[in-house]
């Protein structure tokens, strides 16, 4: 059974599908300056809203709301009266952790002596276990 045949979701499968159809028509029109950085997030209420990838993209977009929505309106069954652009960046790929450093056998030396000259004993502890802390990798 498809999802369009289930009575309960006939409303939100042909939104959803007049929703595509509208994506499509506003890349189409938008100037091919905004075309990268914009889509289409959803129609409701009225509303046509944008999403753009930065600021200054978003700022152009405001720009042509009027133009959009009078060409917009004769294709879809409400009233369109407001254009809202939300500025939503592209996500970045995770950044990987940097490499644990290495301690050179003079590093491990001044934190022994470190430790033997320290009064306050967790941190003499925390010292000489640093000390003898075997190198990763």
């Amino acid at each position: 059974m498809k999802l369009q045949e289930i009575p309960r979701l006939r409303p939100l499968t042909e939104h959803a599908r007049r929703l595509h159809i509208a994506a499509l028509w506003v890349q189409e029109r938008l100037p091919a300056s905004l075309r990268a950085s914009c889509r289409l997030l959803n129609i409701r209420d009225g509303r046509v809203i944008l999403a753009c990838t930065d600021s200054a993209t978003a700022f152009q977009a405001r720009f042509q709301s009027r133009a959009l929505l009078d060409a917009l309106a004769p294709h879809w069954p409400e009233p369109l009266n407001q254009l809202s652009v939300r500025v939503l960046p592209e996500p970045r790929p995770p950044t990987r952790a940097p490499s644990p450093r290495r301690l050179s056998p003079e590093a491990r030396e001044t934190l022994a002596h470190a430790a033997r000259d320290v009064d306050y004993a967790p941190l003499a502890q925390a010292l000489e276990k640093l000390s003898r802390a075997r190198n990763r990798r």
